[in-house]
């Protein structure tokens, strides 16, 4: 049988829980994505700024785009084959 105190420590915690949930936000999305875009107006305003070629750097950006893409590409593919040989075990 539970007690009356370990009822109420038990509410207790939970409006603790809802509380810190309530104040902060999971966003990860929205924040990722802000960055993202304050990442690309500061390359723009640097190379405004310093008069480089934006085609250049373009080409830049995308060839980074392009090699991260292939190294997440990479890593979701030895993911998939780890828990494949986990399941096949």
């Amino acid at each position: 049988m539970v007690s009356q105190q370990q009822l109420r420590r038990q509410r207790k915690n939970t409006l603790q829980n809802r509380r810190s949930e309530a104040r902060k936000p999971n966003r990860p999305g929205r924040t990722i994505l802000l960055g993202a875009l304050a990442v690309g107006f500061a390359l723009f305003w640097v190379a405004g700024e310093l008069e480089l070629d934006r085609d250049e750097l373009l080409g830049y950006l995308g060839a980074s785009a392009l090699f991260v893409a292939i190294l997440i590409g990479l890593s979701v593919m030895g993911g998939a084959a780890v828990r494949l040989f986990r399941r096949l075990r």
